[in-house]
């Protein structure tokens, strides 16, 4: 029996609405469309699925042959992860950006796969997947780029940073002693 021997590591996207998109309804869609069962007992040709909120769900075993990128037998030697939405139109939710990293990260290590080696679907297929607003290097920053948190829809950069101990500690104070000046001086 074949198996699938990871080398490279395959994201897409569903080209359905991000929020709305669950791993039940591929699973389904697909079952119909290719009736390929996975070892886990899943229809889904994808060996990852991340929803919206960033939930991960296994499709496949990592060995199971992929059904995600018939391309260059891309499905004999490649990890197949999803995340859903349409990324022509709207961008992945911060959750699935975090959790694609972190499954990036131990897929590539698992397997010494190179983030050269960590692509869009549209490599292998005349398609815009994973979507066009999606640079082609965009997954694969995920794990070289130390400033990946840039890629977030809302960077931490964006948001109020928590400050170090000692920084906190010398603002309270700082404000403490104004409060005490403020109540002498108009005690005056």
């Amino acid at each position: 029996m074949s198996m699938n021997k990871p080398q490279n590591i395959i994201v897409h996207h569903t080209l359905t609405a991000r929020d709305t998109t669950t791993f039940e309804s591929v699973n389904a869609y697909h079952k119909k469309t290719f009736n390929f069962i996975s070892s886990l007992g899943f229809y889904i040709g994808y060996h990852y699925f991340i929803t919206a909120d960033g939930k991960v769900t296994r499709g496949r075993a990592d060995t199971d042959i992929g059904a995600h990128t018939k391309e260059q037998s891309m499905n004999y030697k490649s990890i197949g992860i999803c995340l859903a939405g349409n990324f022509d139109g709207e961008y992945p939710s911060d959750a699935q950006i975090v959790n694609l990293k972190s499954l990036l990260h131990d897929l590539a290590a698992r397997y010494n796969i190179g983030a050269d080696r960590i692509v869009p679907h549209r490599k292998y297929a005349p398609k815009s997947c994973y979507g066009s607003r999606l640079s082609d290097d965009w997954a694969r920053r995920l794990v070289t780029d130390t400033n990946w948190q840039s890629l977030l829809n809302n960077p931490p950069s964006a948001q109020p940073q928590a400050m170090p101990d000692k920084v906190q500690t010398a603002k309270a104070q700082l404000l403490e002693a104004q409060t005490l000046i403020s109540n002498v001086i108009n005690n005056l």
